[in-house]
Parts: C-alpha cells; structure tokens; sequence
C-alpha cells in the first residue's frame, strides 16, 4: 500500500509461464501489476476469481514490452479503479492478451481507462462489464494497431450507463490521446454496449481503418442541451459525436440514442474496403448542433463498397441532411432505408436542407453502382427538397424503389418542403438511373410534388433515365412566403436542360385501376399568374435529340411532333384518380415515342 509496492512485478524473463492462481489485492496508493520486457514465448496468466486494483494516481495494471508471451487474465473479477492513472496499458507488443470471465471492470478519474497500443489482442478478446473515466483531458478508451485476432466487448448489465460513463475530455484539435471518449485505430471486433458518452471536446467516438464494430443500448448526448460533442468543423477535423474513416465488416448500431454532435452526429468516410453491411436498427438520431452539418453522412470518396441499411429508426434534427448517402468515385453501394420516421425541429436549417440526399457518381472512370431500396418511411420539416436521389455525371448506374412513403401532413402547411419538391429525381449524365416510385403520399411541398430531371449540368449530356410512377397520392401546393411566384405541379419531368443534350427517357405514369396517381389539384399557379392556371402535371422535352417514351400512347392526333392536347390526353385518363388532372405547356422540342407497356 505504497507508492513504491507493486502487487506483482513479472520482468525480464526469458523462458517459460507464470500462472498466479489465487485473488490478488492492490489498494491504496500500490502501483499495481507490472509485466514488463518479458522475452519468454510462454503463458503470464492471472486466473484468480477476484483481482482488484484500486492505484489512485498511479497505473493499476501495466503490461509493456512483452513481444512473444502470451498474458491472460482469466476467471473474472477484474476490479480496477484509479483517480488519474491509467487503469490498463498494454503497450508495445504481446502475442496475445485477453481478458475473460465476468464482473470486470474500469473505473478512471481523470486517466485513461483503457489503452491497447501496438499489442496484440487475443482471440478471446478483451471482456468487460463496464468502462468509466470522467473528467481531464486523457482519451478514455484507446485501441491502436492491436492485431487482427480479437476486439474488446463492453456488456454492461441494464440500461445506458451500466456498461460505464465516459464523459468530460477536452483536448486539442486533432489530438488521438486527449478529448475523446472512444479512440479506434486499426482495430477491430469492437462492441460497446450501455455506455454513457457525453461532453467531448473532440468525438464521443473516432475510428479509422477498423474492422468490425457493433454499439448497442448506448446514449451519446452533452449534460447541457445547448451544448455539443466536438468545437471544429472545419476539414480535416469535422468534429462531433461518432465519425470513422474506412470502416469495413459488418457493422451495426442498435437502441441507441445519439445528439448534439458538433459537425455530424455520425459521420463515415470510405476510400476503399468493403463495410458488408453497416445497419443502424431502432436509433433515434436526436438534433445536432447549431453550427451542425448532418444527422447521419455516409460516403465514399475512392473505390470502396459500401451496403447501409437504416430502418425503424427515428431522426429529429439536423442543421444540413438528416441522413446523407455519397457515393463518389469508382464505389458500389446498397441502401436500404425502411419503416423510419423523420421529421426536423432544428432551429437553424440550412437553405436547401433539412431532408435526405442521396447522391451517387461523379467519376469519369467506370462509374458508381448503386441500388437502393426506400420504403414505408414518413418524412417531413424539411427546408429544401424533402427527399433527393442524384446521379451524378458518370457512366454508373442507380437503381432503386421508393414505395409506401409518406412526405408532409396533411393540412399541416410546408410540411413536406417548405421551398423545395417533395421527390427529385435527377440524372446530370451518362450511364443509367431506373426508378420506380409507387404508393406514395406527398403533400405540402413548394415545388413539384414529384420532379424528374435529366440534366443540370454545364455542359450537355446524354443518358438514360427510366422513371416508374403509379400509386402515388400528391396533394396540398404549398404556401411558403418567397415561393409564392413558382408555378407547383403535382408531377414535372424536365428533360433536357442545356442545348445538345440527348437523354432518352421512359416515363410510365399512372395506368389502369390502382395504377393511377390521384393528382388532382396538385397543382397551383404562381402569384402573380404565369399564363399556365393550375397544372397537376408537366412533362418538358426540352431539346432536340431528347426523346421521351411513354408506354402505350399513340402518337399525335395529327400531323406532325406531338401537342399538349396530344400529351394530355394520353396521361389524364391514365391519372384520374380523385378527378381528372390538367395538364399544360409540356413543350415539344424532342420527340415523344409510346412503343411497350412498361419502362424498365
């Protein structure tokens, strides 16, 4: 029980094991258990039921330098508890280390809990009932280059908080040892689960290069409201609560509740690997901060593929997206994104956001591949377009459904959109975008209820963009104050923005029986009027080169390019639900075709 005592002291040796069977006991002031410059390929294990280890200030277990033995700590009971010393280090080389059994334990101050830095964890993993460390500036859980055999499980015993509370860290910008909660660097099989994370002048949690991780039953927030997780937005830092650079494996956060991130709330980044599939099940995404970027961004900048599904999962807040997907690059992606609930309460959305953005493409090269599947989500609050899927200009492809939606509430004015559409669809070039958007319901936008656009970019382009849209109920324009001069229509297609252009496009819209799109009155003229009236629908083909197909219409009733009477008379019958819809100045510059009878 003196500075100077160790529990037990294992050092410089050579050949063969040491196993201390019986409980050992370390309090006051003892410097614990040191196992240093061990050369031996043999066995240190510790496999006493009960191991406690209270240092203060000083560290409670230390293994250093220990390159080819392998050190267990069996049978549980590993009870460690300092003020600013660290509870455990493992530095510089093991073969193995693994800790088992139940009832272990860290509990810090102001030191870092535990720290695993270029040493080797076992196949039986590190095992922990709870982590702690409150307070100071030291990084609260470390693991940095720690093999490829084992990870660390936090388990905790109920709700969030059992599992251990870190929280309190400030820290430079940039700085791995200091003001975070949860430091990963190639790393994997990581689980957290009941913790408690809060107030972190970096991240609650920073990953790069990890294999693997899983969070469950955990709440990241800050002890004041107004307060946030990170100080620096600005690259490379984009602090916040959860942010990982090439995250591969499976991964998966379940039951948690995460808010107040500075930049994000999470943030993911891939160049390349392959994250097989990252889900995120039952977790509410709570508001981020008011200097906040997104609720939760996933994107890959390179080669990598990246498979995320979101589903049954709530988001309330968010100063950019609420959930944004990128893929850039030569990436190949899967999303599915089911059953969620999103709404925004932020106080600060910014111009153009508030919703969800899903973008994929913008490489000359081979291109993206993204497929992605949204359905049975409600959305509404957002500023610009509620909910915007792009392919960008490259020679990729996007294909997905968005089925079974709800945007906006009914009566409940700007709730879809308050100054953008409901759905935006948009190919800016080459390669191929097929989508089929059924049974929806969108109400309350300030555009366009359903907006498909091919094109936007400053230089012309072709490509093709296949659009399926049936089912769907658009109802209730908007009335936000600064759109009041936009003319809304329930359904647009602009088809061709830039002279020489050469998309061709297959639109099926609407049909026979619960085919139909129940649009009438979706649309409202611009104030003052723009000579349109109210138009439910518009499809503008715009250039020369454009054709659009339209499966199973007839052609013109006369000589000569097609008319609006022509096109209305081929959609109207088709979109009657609830009353038949107008149509009016769909411009006839490009062709329109009918052969077939769907698109694909």
């Amino acid at each position: 029980n003196t500075a100077a005592a160790r529990l037990v002291n294992i050092v410089n040796k050579t050949s063969g094991g040491v196993t201390l069977s019986g409980n050992l006991s370390g309090t006051g002031s003892s410097t614990g258990l040191n196992v240093q410059n061990n050369t031996t390929n043999g066995t240190l294990a510790f496999t006493g039921g009960s191991k406690v280890l209270t240092t203060g200030a000083n560290p409670a277990v230390t293994l250093d330098n220990n390159d080819n033995a392998t050190i267990n700590f069996s049978g549980g009971g590993l009870a460690i508890t300092t003020t600013s010393g660290t509870g455990f280090t493992a530095l510089n080389g093991a073969t193995a280390i693994n800790v088992t059994g139940t009832g272990n334990t860290i509990t810090s101050t102001t030191g870092t809990a535990l720290n695993v830095n270029n040493s080797t964890i076992g196949g039986a993993g590190l095992t922990f009932q709870s982590i702690a460390a409150n307070g100071g500036s030291n990084t609260g859980i470390i693991l940095d280059t720690t093999g490829s055999l084992g990870g660390l499980t936090v388990s905790g015993t109920g709700s969030a908080g059992s599992g251990g509370t870190i929280a309190n860290k400030t820290g430079a910008d940039g700085s791995t040892s200091t003001g975070i909660g949860v430091y990963l660097n190639n790393t994997r099989n990581v689980s957290l689960g009941r913790m408690q994370l809060n107030d972190f002048q970096n991240f609650a949690i920073r990953g790069s290069n990890v294999v693997g991780f899983s969070m469950s039953n955990t709440v990241i927030n800050t002890a004041v409201a107004t307060n946030a997780n990170g100080t620096n937005d600005v690259p490379p830092f984009n602090e916040g609560n959860i942010s990982f650079t090439n995250l591969t494996g499976a991964a998966s956060l379940s039951n948690c509740t995460i808010s107040r991130g500075f930049a994000d709330n999470f943030r993911l980044v891939n160049s390349s690997g392959t994250l097989n599939r990252l889900v995120f099940d039952t977790v509410t995404m709570g508001a981020n901060s008011n200097s906040g970027n997104d609720s939760i961004l996933i994107e890959g900048t390179s080669n990598a593929t990246l498979n995320v599904t979101v589903q049954n999962s709530t988001f309330t807040g968010a100063a950019g997206d609420l959930f944004n997907y990128i893929l850039n690059g030569n990436n190949t992606g899967d999303l599915v994104f089911t059953g969620n609930t999103l709404s925004n309460n932020h106080p600060v959305i910014a111009t153009g956001g508030g919703g969800v953005t899903v973008v994929s493409g913008n490489n000359v090269g081979a291109g993206a591949t993204f497929t992605f599947d949204m359905s049975n989500n409600t959305f509404r609050d957002a500023v610009g377009t509620a909910v915007l899927i792009v392919k960008s200009t490259d020679p990729g492809s996007v294909i997905g459904t968005f089925a079974n939606n709800s945007i906006g509430v009914q009566a409940v004015a700007n709730s879809g959109s308050a100054e953008g559409s409901g759905l935006k669809l948009q190919s800016v070039g080459l390669g191929t975008m097929t989508v089929a958007v059924t049974n929806n319901s969108i109400r309350q936008y300030n555009n366009f209820g359903i907006e498909v656009l091919a094109g936007g970019s400053a230089t012309p382009q072709g490509g093709v963009i296949n659009t399926t849209v049936t089912g769907n109920l658009i109802a209730e324009p908007g009335n936000t104050v600064g759109t009041e001069a936009l003319s809304k229509n329930g359904i647009h297609y602009n088809i061709g923005t830039v002279v020489g252009d050469t998309y061709q496009a297959c639109a099926l819209i609407g049909g026979a029986g619960a085919l139909a799109n129940n649009i009438h009155l979706s649309g409202k003229d611009g104030i003052p009027p723009t000579g349109l009236g109210d138009v439910d629908f518009r499809i503008r083909n715009r250039r020369v080169g454009v054709n659009i197909r339209l499966p199973g219409y007839a052609g013109p009733t006369g000589a000569g390019a097609a008319t609006d009477a022509d096109i209305n008379g081929y959609l109207a019958p088709r979109n009657s639900t609830g009353g038949t819809p107008v149509g009016a100045a769909h411009g006839v510059t490009g062709t329109y075709t009918g052969t077939g009878t769907t698109c694909p």
